[in-house]
């Protein structure tokens, strides 16, 4: 149980990490969860009950192209961000926060650059490819794309 002192008067939400040690030594938050809660309270001296569970991880996702060039150069207007599952954003955003990735083993980033018509034109795989996403986990991963041979 933990009490936020001189909490002015209204409606919070409140999120709680558990943090854990992990086999490779990494301090993370592997048990998450959030809930609302008023001041003053109205539970008394029970609390709020927050229901822990397993952390989920992100990866930022920047990309780039081999040439240098930026998107409407190469003729690219949307890219294709494959983790789990894929989402598409507009080229020139230039990154793009993939939330929410559950915590497993084996995980494969792959990035596409797709042209008006749909048609995939550019390719790039992250590095440090397979990804082992943890609870709590932020990657930065930068992806280089090359042109599909036609």
């Amino acid at each position: 149980k933990y009490t936020i002192q001189r909490l002015e008067r209204g409606r919070y939400y409140a999120y709680v990490k558990a943090w854990a040690i992990d086999g490779d030594g990494d301090h993370l938050p592997y048990y998450q969860a959030g809930t609302e809660i008023r001041a003053p309270s109205t539970t008394g001296e029970e609390g709020y009950p927050v229901s822990l569970m397993l952390g989920k991880g992100e990866v930022n996702v920047t990309w780039g192209f081999d040439n240098y060039a930026q998107c409407g150069a190469v003729g690219v207007q949307d890219i294709v961000i494959s983790l789990a599952p894929s989402e598409s954003v507009d080229c020139t955003l230039g990154q793009y926060l993939v939330d929410e990735v559950n915590a497993a083993s084996g995980y494969t980033l792959t990035v596409d650059g797709v042209d008006e018509n749909g048609d995939v034109t550019w390719t790039g795989a992250y590095a440090e490819n397979p990804i082992d996403m943890k609870p709590g986990l932020h990657i930065d991963a930068q992806v280089i794309l090359s042109e599909v041979a036609k």
